[in-house]
C-alpha cells in the first residue's frame, strides 16, 4: 500500500480525522521529488562545509598570532584585579590569614622566534633547567605553562623585559595566594585554602562569605542569628558580587603563642603522643585561645600528615574521666539529693547489681567522706553515689541538659558530637549509670567538655562557643552578641558548686593547678583509654590526663582546659595537666592585669616543671 501523504498537526486536530461529510485523502498520492532539487540541497550544504573549512583554516593558520596574542594581553597582570578573599584577623586586628599575589607564567610557541636564548633567559627566574622551558616553547601546545607560580617580585622583571622586547610571547596570569604570616600559629583554628576553597577550620566554615560567594543574611539565618541579636551599620542586603568577608576572631594571639609552647613543651617532657588546651571566657563563650600538639603549617600543609589539620579541641571524642564528675555533682545538687556536706563511708570500692565499683587508688579507702572530699579525692565510689540516688531518669536528661552527646554549634569545621549511651538503646546497660557518673563510656571532644564547665562558671547558662566574634561584610558589619543556648543549673547551684571545687582543690588532686593569691576552681581526670577489644588499656601511655578549672573563682574571666594523651612519666592528670592550667592562669592574670585577692600561701610543688 502506499503512503499516506502527511500534514501539520494543528491545535484541535488529530491525525486521521476529518470532519462529516468532508471527503477522506486520496489513497496513493506521493510529493514529486525532481533531480534539480536534490542538486541544490547538495550545492548548499557543500557552501557551507567550505566556509567553515576557510575559518578553521584561518583561525589555526592565518589569524593564530593575533588570537594568542589578544589571549597574551588578557592574561597579563595589566589592569587584571582578581575577587579578593577576605582577610582573618585576631582580636586585636593583627592579621592571621592574608592574599598574596603570584603569577603562573606562559608562553606562546608561535611568538617566539629564538626558543633557547628565551629559555636561557627564564631559567634563572623561574629556577628550571633552560632545557625544559626551550622543550615547552618549541612544543606544539598553544599556550604551555612554563611555571605555576612565581612571585611578585619575579613577575616585575619578566614583564619589563616582555615589554622591552626581550621576552615575546611569554605573558603573565595572575592568581590569588593564601598566606598565612604566623606560620604554624592556630593552624588548626584557621585551616588552609587549595583549588577546592576553605579546608578545615574557619577557612572550611566561613568558605562561603570569605569567599565572597554566601549571602550574609543566609549565612546568619542558618546560624539561628537574627537581625534582633545582631548589630549591623547599614541592612544587610547583599549587594553585588565583591570581595570576601574580613573576619575578626576572638583569638588572643599573645595567649596562643603561650598556650602552644606550653602545651608542646608538657606533651615532650611527660612523653605523650599528643595534647589539647583551650582558654575560653566562660560569660560568653568566645575562644581565646585553641590549640593543639603536633600541627602543621598552613602555607604548606603538604609537609604534615594529614592527620595533623583537623582540629582534636572540636573533632576528636575521648573518655573524659572525673573531670565529668562537675556535671554529676551538678545534678545531684540541682536535684537536691545531696548536699556539699552529704557524707557517705568510702571503703575504695561499692557493689551493685550490675557492676562494682572501684576508686582509681583502690584498695586505699577513703573512709567517711563528705561530696566535697569526694571531688577532693576524685572518689569514683562517690559519684556513683550521686548517680544511685538520681536514678536513671534524673540522671541522664540533666546530663544532657550540659550539651552532652551533642553539637556545640561551634562556629569551625569537623566538629564532632561525642556519645552518651541513652537507656532503652541497645548499647546502654545498668552499670552505664554508674561509670558514665564518673566519666567512663562516654565521649565528648575537649570543646564540649570545656562549653559545659563554662555553664557552672557562670552561673548556669550553656553559652555557644564562639570563635568569631565580627564580621565585615559588602559593606556592612555584625556584631555578633554572645549566644545563650538554655539555662543548665540554676544561679545558687552553680555558687554552691563553685565553692565545692575551690575547697577540694586545696591540698586535693587539683592543687597543682591553683596559682598563689587566687581562688581557683578546679578538678582534674585521667581517663583510661580501651583498646580494640574494648577493654581498657593498661601501663605507662595507657591513660589521656586532663584537668578543667575557671578563675577568679566567683566572677572567672577565663576558663581553661589541658589534655595529654597517652602521657608515659606519670598517667595523672593532677601531675600533667593540672601544672599546665597553672603556669597558663599566671600568664593570662599577667597579661590582662587581674590582681591577687587573697594571701599566697605556700607554693605547691609539682614534678612536672616547664623549661623556659
Amino acid at each position: 500500500m502506499a503512503a499516506h501523504s502527511r500534514k501539520p498537526l494543528t491545535p484541535g486536530r488529530r491525525r486521521g480525522s476529518h470532519r462529516a461529510g468532508s471527503p477522506h485523502p486520496r489513497r496513493g498520492s506521493r510529493l514529486p521529488t525532481s533531480p534539480w532539487r536534490l542538486t541544490i540541497v547538495l550545492m548548499v550544504i557543500i557552501a557551507v562545509g567550505v566556509g567553515l573549512s576557510y575559518r578553521l583554516a584561518f583561525w589555526s593558520i592565518v589569524d593564530r598570532a593575533s588570537l594568542v596574542s589578544a589571549a597574551a594581553a588578557e592574561r597579563s597582570g595589566s589592569g587584571f584585579v582578581l575577587p579578593s578573599r577576605g582577610l582573618i584577623l585576631d582580636d586585636r586586628g593583627n592579621p592571621l590569614a592574608v592574599n598574596d599575589q603570584v603569577y603562573s607564567v606562559y608562553g606562546s610557541p608561535i611568538q617566539v622566534a629564538r626558543p633557547e636564548p628565551e629559555a636561557r633567559m627564564l631559567a634563572p627566574l623561574l629556577k628550571q633547567p633552560a632545557s625544559s622551558i626551550a622543550k615547552l616553547l618549541e612544543s606544539s601546545a598553544v599556550y604551555p605553562r612554563l611555571s605555576p607560580a612565581v612571585p611578585q617580585s619575579t613577575a616585575d622583571i619578566i614583564q619589563r623585559l616582555a615589554d622591552g622586547g626581550a621576552l615575546p610571547g611569554i605573558s603573565l596570569q595572575p592568581i590569588a595566594n593564601r598566606v598565612y604570616p604566623e606560620a604554624s600559629l592556630a593552624s588548626q583554628v584557621l585551616g588552609f585554602v587549595n583549588s577546592n576553597g576553605g579546608q578545615y577550620g574557619v577557612e572550611q566554615y566561613y568558605n562561603g562569605l570569605l569567599s565572597g560567594q554566601d549571602s550574609l543574611s543566609s549565612f546568619l539565618a542558618n546560624r539561628g542569628e537574627s537581625h534582633d541579636v545582631v548589630r549591623a551599620d547599614g541592612n544587610l542586603q547583599d549587594q553585588g558580587s565583591q570581595n570576601g568577608a574580613t573576619l575578626h576572631l576572638s583569638l588572643d594571639t599573645y595567649m596562643q603563642n603561650i598556650v602552644e609552647d606550653d602545651l608542646k613543651k608538657a606533651v615532650v617532657a611527660s612523653g605523650g603522643s599528643s595534647g589539647t588546651a583551650i582558654i575560653t571566657v566562660p560569660h560568653t563563650g568566645r575562644i581565646i585561645a585553641m590549640a593543639s600538639y603536633p600541627s602543621f603549617d598552613p602555607n604548606q600543609p603538604n609537609a604534615s600528615p594529614v592527620a595533623n589539620w583537623t582540629n582534636p579541641a572540636v573533632s576528636d571524642t575521648y573518655e573524659p574521666g572525673s573531670t565529668f564528675k562537675i556535671f554529676t555533682m551538678a545534678a545531684g545538687l540541682s536535684d537536691h539529693v545531696i548536699t556539699p556536706y552529704t557524707t557517705i563511708f568510702d571503703p575504695g570500692y561499692a557493689v551493685y547489681p550490675s557492676i562494682t565499683v572501684h576508686n582509681w587508688d583502690y584498695p586505699t579507702p577513703n573512709g567517711q567522706e563528705n561530696m566535697i572530699q569526694v571531688l577532693q579525692h576524685s572518689a569514683n565510689v562517690g559519684a556513683a553515689f550521686v548517680a544511685n540516688r538520681l536514678g536513671v531518669s534524673r540522671f541522664y536528661p540533666f546530663i544532657r541538659r550540659f550539651g552532652v552527646g551533642s553539637l556545640t554549634g561551634v562556629d569551625l569545621a569537623g566538629e564532632s558530637p561525642g556519645f552518651l549511651p541513652l537507656p532503652g538503646t541497645r548499647v546502654w546497660s545498668q552499670s552505664n549509670l554508674y561509670t558514665n557518673a564518673y566519666g567512663q563510656a562516654e565521649t565528648l571532644t575537649p570543646l564540649q567538655l570545656i562549653t559545659g564547665v563554662n555553664a557552672v562558671a557562670n552561673g548556669g547558662l550553656l553559652m555557644r562557643p564562639e570563635m568569631v566574634s565580627r564580621i565585615d561584610y559588602r559593606g556592612k558589619v555584625v556584631y555578633r552578641r554572645p549566644a545563650v543556648i538554655r539555662r543548665v543549673i540554676s544561679r545558687a547551684t552553680a555558687h554552691t558548686l563553685t565553692s565545692m571545687l575551690v575547697k577540694s582543690a586545696i591540698n586535693g588532686e587539683a592543687s597543682c593547678a591553683l596559682v598563689s593569691g587566687y581562688q581557683v576552681a578546679a578538678k582534674t581526670g585521667t581517663a583510661n583509654i580501651a583498646g580494640p577489644n574494648g577493654a581498657y588499656l593498661s601501663g605507662p601511655g595507657s591513660t589521656i590526663a586532663s584537668t578543667v578549672a575557671y578563675a577568679p573563682a566567683f566572677h572567672p574571666r577565663f576558663s581553661v582546659l589541658v589534655i595529654v594523651r597517652k602521657p608515659m612519666t606519670w598517667p595523672w592528670g593532677s601531675l600533667i595537666a593540672a601544672p599546665v592550667v597553672h603556669y597558663l592562669f599566671e600568664a593570662l592574670f599577667l597579661h590582662y592585669h587581674i590582681q591577687p585577692t587573697l594571701a599566697a600561701p605556700p607554693p605547691v610543688q609539682c614534678p612536672l616543671k616547664l623549661a623556659s
